[in-house]
């Protein structure tokens, strides 16, 4: 009876290992989705800031949709329209920004404010700021 106690708490420990080492690998897949290095080298020389994000909800991750996150972002003050990278299938996208025109703080509370009328919420991944 002991051995099947420990037998459980083993396998137990063991899928709550597996559960995070998966996560990071979904992380990081976002991220290796949009990461482009020709805009981070740009940025970084205009001493703009490179962020990473994720986001959820219900959206069919087709060409309209695409183009409804594009433009969600690109009305926002401060963004490099040129740098901006989208992943559908990865649920991602990346933008350089001027964090003399707006702060990463501000820019996080715009990004979900916009993209809580395509119902959808965001989450940052990694921001870089230099090479």
């Amino acid at each position: 009876m002991r051995n099947l106690k420990i037998a459980m708490i083993v396998l137990v420990l063991m899928f709550n290992v597996l559960d995070s080492f998966a996560c990071g690998q979904c992380v990081q897949d976002k991220m290796a989705a949009v990461y482009d290095y020709e805009v981070i080298k740009t940025a970084v020389s205009q001493k703009h800031v490179v962020i990473f994000m994720g986001f959820q909800g219900s959206i069919v991750p087709d060409l309209e949709s695409r183009l409804k996150i594009l433009k969600l972002i690109m009305k926002i003050n401060g963004i490099d329209g040129k740098s901006i990278k989208i992943s559908m299938e990865n649920a991602s996208f990346s933008v350089a920004f001027d964090p003399e025109r707006i702060s990463y703080n501000t820019l996080l509370k715009v990004f979900s404010k916009n993209f809580l009328r395509l119902s959808l919420s965001v989450f940052p991944i990694d921001t870089i700021k230099s090479l």
